[in-house]
């Protein structure tokens, strides 16, 4: 599978990420000592308070938040990670992705698989849709593990500031 995350910042944080936050950078035992000290985990919602909430913004509109997290997901070797390239390069590009419009920003891809293999699918999809490639759309080719608050930080540091960040594949960036 591929999994999609895309830029965090200026979204306002609930306490879940909070606290996943706060074990991926101290570890289980800050948490469990920081959750001593609470009265209620969990924020409670009303039905205005669940009206109020904002919209969805979109970075493909209908398919992909512009916040969040998103995962493409199928059988080994059915073209995910074809379809996440295609995706990342339309973004970065501003231009519709399968009839459904963009918002354009910077991406990241994390590309955990071969590189002789992404270097084929860019070759391909340079050969049929755009000899140029966009300049806001970078790769990381190192091994990653998303269990890793070390590896978790770095990526966040490489990544695009309000850009899309893809990781190919999250079976790979999750081992264990």
């Amino acid at each position: 599978a591929v999994a999609i995350f895309p830029d965090f910042s200026g979204m306002e944080r609930g306490r879940a990420t909070d606290w996943n936050d706060l074990h991926a950078l101290a570890g289980l035992d800050a948490m469990w000592k920081q959750l001593e000290k609470e009265e209620n985990f969990y924020k409670v919602y009303s039905i205005s308070d669940i009206m109020a909430l904002p919209r969805p913004r979109w970075r493909i509109k209908g398919v992909l938040p512009e916040t969040g997290m998103a995962t493409i997901f199928g059988q080994s070797r059915s073209g995910k990670s074809f379809l996440a390239l295609d995706m990342a390069l339309a973004v970065a590009r501003g231009v519709d992705w399968f009839q459904w419009e963009t918002e354009p920003c910077s991406v990241l891809y994390v590309n955990l698989e071969s590189s002789w293999g992404l270097q084929g699918r860019l070759n391909a999809w340079m050969q049929v849709l755009c000899p140029e490639p966009p300049n806001n759309l970078s790769f990381i080719l190192d091994a990653f593990d998303l269990l890793n608050p070390l590896h978790v930080k770095a990526i966040i540091q490489a990544a695009p500031k309000h850009g899309m960040v893809i990781i190919d594949t999250l079976n790979r960036a999750s081992p264990g």
